[in-house]
């Protein structure tokens, strides 16, 4: 992704830490909602998406509804839990199936199940497009499929390209991950 490869791509990739602890502290709910999504999305999830959703919204909309219905929660999770990074195919599947949340919120859910699908909002294309590289804002998740693997593409190029000093939490997830492996293991074994 050579159209990333510029003076200011390099200049927020050093800006990256100091801007991820400026956001990580304005959205509170994000811890909350981040992997609890996964297996059958509880209607106080969705609602903290929701919320996390509309404190960082540039453009105005009025809050979706959320599915409260058992079975409606089902069938968002018989998309959620077979989906794996990078298929997009789940953008639109998902805005099938709730009505009146746009890519946003739908993205928002995504990565909330796997952090490796990146959260789109008109704010994330404005900013691609400071670094160089067109990716319109789609609000319909019916039709962002295409639009979002464009930013999925571009996300993943800048993982790659940050550095270890600009990005000391990723050892600081890996490890989380790892430790929970491990005590899993442990349980495991002491139970058999």
């Amino acid at each position: 992704m050579a159209v990333l490869a510029t003076d200011e791509t390099r200049a927020f990739l050093d800006s990256m830490r100091e801007r991820y602890l400026h956001q990580h502290v304005a959205e509170p709910e994000y811890d909350a909602v981040v992997y609890r999504a996964r297996f059958l999305p509880d209607p106080e999830v969705l609602h903290l998406i929701v919320q996390m959703c509309g404190r960082r919204r540039s453009i105005t909309s009025s809050e979706p509804p959320v599915p409260e219905s058992l079975d409606a929660r089902k069938e968002i999770a018989a998309i959620l839990t077979p989906m794996r990074w990078p298929d997009t195919t789940p953008v639109a599947r998902l805005g099938a199936l709730l009505p009146g949340w746009d890519t946003l919120h739908v993205t928002t859910l995504m990565h909330a199940v796997i952090p490796d699908y990146p959260i789109w909002g008109p704010e994330e294309s404005d900013a691609l497009d400071a670094l160089g590289l067109l990716c319109p804002y789609q609000d319909d998740p019916n039709h962002a499929e295409e639009p979002y693997r464009i930013l999925n593409d571009a996300v993943k190029h800048l993982r790659e390209a940050a550095r270890y000093h600009q990005v000391p939490e990723s050892h600081h997830y890996l490890t989380r991950v790892v430790q929970a492996a491990l005590l899993d293991l442990a349980l495991e074994e002491a139970g058999s």
